[in-house]
Formats: C-alpha cells, sequence, structure tokens
C-alpha cells in the first residue's frame, strides 16, 4: 500500500513538471525507486532534450517502467539491460543518433558514432577497452541532457574548456597515458580564451574547435598549420609561401606552434619575434632579415600611430577632419594587412605595403598641417580688418561727437 502511495504522488508530481506530463505515467514506477537514489535520477533532469522530446529511461535502459514491482520492471524479457557500460555507450547514443529518420527533424548530424571511432578517444576505448577515454556522458552528461546552445550545458562554448579539463587536469588519470595536465590553465592565459571569455565572442577557438569534439585527434606537426588556417586563412596562405613552409612539411618544426604556442596561444605582435631566437642566432641572414622586418613594423606603426593621434587631436579642437579620416582608413587597411602578409617574411612585399601606410600617413600629416596653416592665415586676416573695424568706429565717435558741439553751441 506504502509503495502504491509514493509512486501516485511521484507520478503526480512529474506530470506537473514542464514536457513531461506525456510520459509521466510510463516513468512513474523508474521514479519510485531511483529517484530516492542520489545521481541516478533527479526532478529537475525532466527539463532535459532527450524527456521533451518523448525519451525516457527504458529508451535506453529497455525493461517495463509500467512494471508493478522491480523484478517485473527488471525482467530480461522485457529487454532490461540496466546500467549501460562504458565501452557500450557510444553505440547505444548512437543507436538514435546515427538514425537519419529519428534525426532529420531535429537537423542534427548522424555521424557523431562514426566520427567518434575514428578519434583517439575512440580507438582507445574500441581497440584497447581503455576505461579512462571520455565517451558522450562524460562530455554530454547522462541524464540531465540539454540544449548545447544553453549556458548551463557542459559543452556550452564558455564550458568547453572545463569540461575537457575534467579528464585532461585529472594528474593521475593523465599519468597512465603519459600527457600533461597544463592544457586548461594554458588555455584561459591565450588570446582565444581572451575572445571567448572577456570579450564574450562564442565564435573563439576552444578545445573542440582545433581537435575536434566527436573526432577528437591531436593534430601532428604537419596538420597544425591546416587546422590554423581553418580560421586564419590568409595567415596559412602566406605561411606557405614563406621560408618556414618547408621545414614544417618536414617536421622540423611545429608550423603555427612554434612561434605562437598551441593551447596558451600568443597574440599576434612585435613581441613575437623573440621567439627568432630559439632557431636563429644573431649574425645568420635569417635572424638578421627578422630584425630588419621588426624595424619595419616597428615603424610603420609608429608613423600610422603619430598620424592618428593628429587627427583625433584636430577633430577635438574642431577642425574638419572627415576627409583625412577616410585617408586613415585607407592606412589602416595597409596596416592590418602586414599582420598576415610578414608570415612570407618577404622584406620587399612588406615594405611596398608599409611604403603605402607611410605615405598615406604623410599625406594626413601634411593636410591637416594645411588646414592649421590655413586656420592661422584667417586669424591674421582678422588683425587689420579689426583694427579697420575699430578706427571705423572711433572715426564715427569723433563725429558724432562733434555734431553734437555744435547743436550745443
Amino acid at each position: 500500500m506504502k509503495t502504491r502511495l509514493v509512486t501516485l504522488c511521484l507520478a503526480g508530481l512529474l506530470a506537473a513538471l514542464p514536457g513531461a506530463a506525456a510520459r509521466a505515467e510510463e516513468q512513474s514506477s523508474c521514479a519510485a525507486c531511483h529517484l530516492q537514489e542520489p545521481g541516478q535520477y533527479h526532478v529537475d533532469e525532466n527539463d532535459s532534450m532527450h524527456l521533451g522530446a518523448g525519451i525516457g529511461c527504458v529508451d535506453c535502459h529497455g525493461g517495463d517502467a509500467k512494471a508493478g514491482d522491480k523484478d517485473a520492471a527488471h525482467a530480461a524479457a522485457a529487454g532490461f539491460t540496466g546500467k549501460i557500460g562504458k565501452a557500450r555507450i557510444p553505440e547505444a547514443c548512437g543507436d538514435c543518433h546515427a538514425d537519419v529518420r529519428r534525426m532529420n527533424p531535429y537537423g542534427l548530424p548522424t555521424d557523431q558514432l562514426a566520427q567518434y571511432r575514428t578519434s583517439h578517444h575512440g580507438e582507445q576505448l574500441f581497440g584497447k577497452g581503455d576505461p579512462d577515454v571520455a565517451t558522450c556522458v562524460d562530455c554530454h552528461g547522462a541524464h540531465g541532457i540539454i540544449d548545447i546552445r544553453a549556458p548551463a550545458s557542459p559543452v556550452y562554448a564558455k564550458n568547453v574548456p572545463s569540461t575537457c579539463g575534467r579528464c585532461h587536469g585529472d594528474e593521475q588519470k593523465m599519468a597512465r597515458h603519459g600527457l600533461e595536465t597544463n592544457q586548461e590553465a594554458d588555455y584561459q592565459k591565450s588570446v582565444h580564451a581572451h575572445l571567448l571569455f572577456d570579450q564574450d565572442d562564442l565564435s573563439a577557438p576552444t578545445c573542440a574547435t582545433c581537435h575536434g569534439n566527436h573526432g577528437a585527434v591531436p593534430p601532428g606537426f604537419a596538420k597544425v598549420e591546416a587546422v590554423c588556417g581553418k580560421c586564419h586563412v590568409k595567415q596559412k596562405e602566406f605561411f606557405d609561401q614563406g621560408p618556414h613552409a618547408a621545414p614544417a612539411n618536414e617536421g622540423k618544426i611545429e608550423a603555427c606552434v612554434t612561434c605562437h604556442s598551441n593551447h596558451k596561444v600568443l597574440p599576434a605582435g612585435l613581441k613575437l619575434f623573440r621567439v627568432c631566437t630559439l632557431c636563429h642566432s644573431e649574425g645568420e641572414k635569417p635572424y638578421e632579415r627578422a630584425k630588419k622586418i621588426y624595424t619595419l613594423l616597428d615603424d610603420t606603426r609608429k608613423t600610422y600611430a603619430a598620424a592618428e593621434d593628429t587627427v583625433n587631436a584636430a577633430t577635438k579642437a574642431g577642425f574638419e577632419t572627415e576627409d583625412e579620416e577616410v585617408m586613415m582608413a585607407d592606412a589602416k587597411t595597409y596596416l592590418t594587412q602586414l599582420a598576415p602578409l610578414q608570415h612570407t617574411m618577404d622584406l620587399k612585399r612588406l615594405s611596398e605595403v608599409s611604403g603605402q601606410v607611410k605615405k598615406t600617413s604623410a599625406g594626413v600629416e601634411s593636410a591637416i598641417a594645411h588646414i592649421k596653416k590655413a586656420a592661422r592665415l584667417r586669424k591674421l586676416a582678422l588683425i587689420p580688418l579689426s583694427a579697420f573695424m575699430l578706427a571705423m568706429s572711433f572715426g564715427f565717435w569723433l563725429k558724432k561727437r562733434g555734431l553734437h558741439k555744435d547743436d550745443d553751441d
């Protein structure tokens, strides 16, 4: 009698929750026991994507949710499989997620299982039975799976680093595989993390962007350039035209990683030129070329910054500077081109673009100087005019005084 009462109460509670009313009766016998087991089944999980789509306990675990007792609910004849073993989880999820007819209404891809099989995780799980590797539930959760676009989802963009870090920051687990545990900490210091967390740019790269999500693999030396090139298209194009492409293809250097690092990706800037000493010594031709390029880029940026300050000061002083601001926009376009172009290490090409920045900046400085000179001339022209007007006023005053004196006489 007590069991029936608990079941009826739980059924009523579940029916009142969002998205659960349609399955309350079916879920009731599972909930009667599993609501009492921490970590197994929770009331707030009724808002999950699966339950909202009509996917309940028996769809994954089998059994009979309408049975009146545990033995009947867990009967083998009812297809009960119980707790899903780790090696079985990808295929269990794939039973639905690899089914085109089921996933098509939701616009979801159906190649996740196929990708997982090719991933480093999948190879370790299926090929070696490694219990440490991540499966679907390690990243998405088991029961309370929510929309990946929801900020509470463990695979929401801002949560991906910490989700990956749960395993890759586990020293004991990583020690068994000879892997480091500093990836998440390094990522937090990167320019990518700055974009993601500080500027709220959800398109900024995370672990999954570079390594893949379901088909996660660590890129090798020859593949790093291609991975970075998915976002940094022009940089890749110019890198392939430069002297570093050949040694990168031969595996002597790690393409982008050697200069920019991997997880702790350093922002592009002149400070990066200090890494040249990792491979080149002072006096060598590559080192001297790098010094010339550094000087060129530094001078170009200073020239642009000085012209920009000149325009801003003139604008604040009340001068009309619309034309000069357009010229500065042109100069900035050329300046922006220098960042990817420097990957060619071609001093001649860089000098040509730098020349455009300096030429335009000089034109701006000259135009502002002309505007200020014209303003000064206008002020100087006002001096004789003001003197003439003052003299005329004094003359009229004298004449008026004379007329009043005649009237008095």
